[in-house]
């Protein structure tokens, strides 16, 4: 998977939890999925490597957009991220907290429920409210669904013509918070790129952040605790009632 970045800091990124995060997702569903040759790309302030990109695309299972707005990822970029994805059959996930309807063409995005809301002009309060925002978005990017992510209220995830809300799993012991959402977007992509409907995708990612929620700092978690953390059933609302372990170690 590639994670491409805007960043200030030519070390690190943005947020220093960021890539430690990628790693650790990373490393953890390589052994759920079988995803391979995962790789981390900074775009520099000096300019995008849009060669580089071309060439590494079609290497990799998905590409993560990953926005702090300082510049980097021009619209120059997201175009060539998305007609490359597009040629080699890849996904492509964004993460970002405005100008969302600059994102035309991708797979999904994750923006959380204030970024959502200063996009669309009105505040989210009912599931006609996330249907009407989540429609705006699709209608703006052809991005097939929207992921919602709602803090301590779960996720909603948006289809054309669906909506889903998924509650927060074990928030009965939240430490620290930190990394959450990079969890969440790591796993969800790594999820989409396997084939997972973008709402069993969802499910995944809110699992990895339950368990990463409950230690401080940029925890780390394994195959075994998200295998545990799965319940047998799963009740989301407005779908099916999910039977899906099986399908996860699948």
């Amino acid at each position: 998977m590639i994670w491409i970045w805007s960043s200030n800091d030519p070390e690190l990124g943005p947020n220093n939890c960021q890539k430690s995060c990628f790693r650790r997702i990373n490393k953890i569903f390589n052994l759920i999925f079988s995803i391979k040759n995962s790789k981390q790309f900074r775009l520099s302030k000096n300019g995008a490597p849009v060669d580089a990109i071309k060439k590494l695309i079609p290497l990799h299972d998905a590409i993560i957009l990953s926005d702090y707005h300082i510049g980097t990822i021009t619209d120059k970029i997201i175009k060539t991220v998305t007609e490359t994805a597009k040629k080699s059959n890849k996904p492509v996930i964004v993460d970002a907290q405005k100008d969302l309807d600059r994102y035309k063409g991708v797979t999904s995005m994750t923006p959380n429920l204030p970024d959502t809301q200063k996009h669309v002009g009105f505040f989210l309060k009912n599931k006609a409210d996330f249907i009407m925002a989540g429609t705006k978005l699709i209608k703006e990017t052809q991005a097939p669904a929207i992921l919602i992510t709602c803090g301590s209220d779960g996720m909603v995830v948006i289809t054309e013509g669906s909506y889903t809300h998924i509650p927060v799993f074990n928030k009965s012991k939240v430490f620290d918070v930190t990394g959450a959402g990079d969890t969440v977007t790591a796993s969800y992509s790594l999820a989409i790129a396997t084939g997972a409907e973008p709402v069993y995708a969802a499910i995944i990612g809110n699992i990895a952040a339950s368990i990463v929620i409950k230690q401080y700092g940029c925890a780390t978690t394994n195959v075994d605790e998200i295998l545990a953390s799965v319940p047998q059933k799963i009740e989301v609302e407005n779908w099916e009632v999910i039977r899906w372990k099986k399908y996860l170690i699948n």
